[in-house]
């Protein structure tokens, strides 16, 4: 594996990482994903990342089998071997019909991740901050390496509750 592909992947599965962490940090009940939902979770993130995707876009590759299809496709060919395994997961989410075509996705294998989203939705800000790609962002560990303060600024009015406060410092971390 040359160095380009090496960095590319462990680069995917550095973000990956971070999103695993950001989802685990909402929940009600302390618990994190249980181990096949974090697998498929994982294995979305991957493909979509290394593909230059976001956030929303992992998310649409574990619920639309349209997009999941298309993410599948256009992996790398340089990365197909670091990706097989998670291609194979990906695909376990396929409700096939009789016929042997892809119609669907078996919701009942994602619904802890869906659950998390869908508290993380629930603030317009956060749900904003997640459909938005990845052009232009601030690169963060470039700038935690200069010797300045970095603030994030949350007015009140943006969170009503502490978990959504607790939830977008872990984003930003995260990211």
């Amino acid at each position: 594996m040359n160095s380009d592909v090496f960095i590319q992947y462990d680069n995917a599965k550095k973000q990956t990482t971070q999103l695993l962490t950001l989802i685990n940090s909402v929940n009600s009940d302390e618990k994190t994903l249980a181990p096949r939902m974090e697998r498929y979770l994982t294995a979305s993130s991957l493909i979509t990342f290394i593909q230059g995707g976001n956030i929303k876009d992992v998310f649409d590759v574990l619920v639309d089998h349209s997009v999941r299809g298309n993410f599948i496709h256009n992996a790398p060919s340089n990365q197909k071997e670091n990706l097989s395994e998670y291609i194979s997961a990906l695909e376990e989410l396929d409700e096939i019909n009789k016929e042997g075509y892809v119609t669907g996705t078996k919701h009942s294998y994602i619904t802890g991740i869906l659950d998390r989203l869908q508290k993380l939705k629930s603030n317009t800000y956060m749900e904003l901050m997640l459909k938005k790609g990845t052009k232009d962002n601030i690169n963060l560990i470039d700038e935690l390496q200069k010797t300045q303060l970095i603030c994030l600024r949350m007015p009140e009015s943006m969170f009503s509750t502490d978990e959504e406060r607790d939830v977008y410092c872990t984003y930003w971390m995260t990211k």
